[in-house]
């Protein structure tokens, strides 16, 4: 059998936006005014507007993925994946950075992603205009999102 010549996690061009993703979500004035009451960041209660927000806005070649942990059954936190790449608050990671990181760091020992389902959303609160906003923000800073997917998978 063949062996892939998919790369596994992500291409520098992901990264890259990754990173430019992380700096609109935290030095643009205002956009923090987003977020939903009681959260304090994209990744501590904002996940689920910003999963939300971008896979609108990346459309059909995305979708989104959530976090859980072996503790109980509700989300703990959501992503946006692109090919073998997945978009968060932080950036750009491959699942494997993903996973290190909710298991070394955040104490999640036994953290796994599967497809997100709307019905287990649980207390993620995903207020529309909060979405209708982000989705907005994303659009004007970056412009079509089928140009930068086009770009990104080149």
């Amino acid at each position: 059998m063949a062996k892939s010549t998919m790369k596994r996690g992500c291409s520098q061009r992901f990264r890259d936006f990754g990173k430019a993703l992380h700096a609109l979500l935290y030095l643009k004035p205002g956009i923090m005014d987003i977020l939903p009451g009681g959260s304090d960041t994209w990744i501590a209660g904002g996940c689920g507007v910003l999963g939300h927000a971008l896979h609108e806005w990346l459309g059909p070649k995305s979708s989104m993925w959530a976090m859980f942990d072996s503790r109980g059954h509700a989300i703990q936190h959501i992503v946006v994946r692109v090919r073998n790449c997945y978009f968060d608050g932080d950036g750009a990671a491959s699942k494997d950075e993903l996973l290190k990181l909710w298991r070394e760091e955040e104490g999640r020992y036994k953290a796994y992603l599967r497809r997100f389902q709307a019905e287990e959303i649980g207390g993620i609160e995903c207020p529309f205009d909060s979405i209708r906003d982000l989705f907005t923000a994303l659009e004007e800073e970056f412009g079509s999102a089928d140009e930068l997917l086009d770009w990104m998978l080149k």
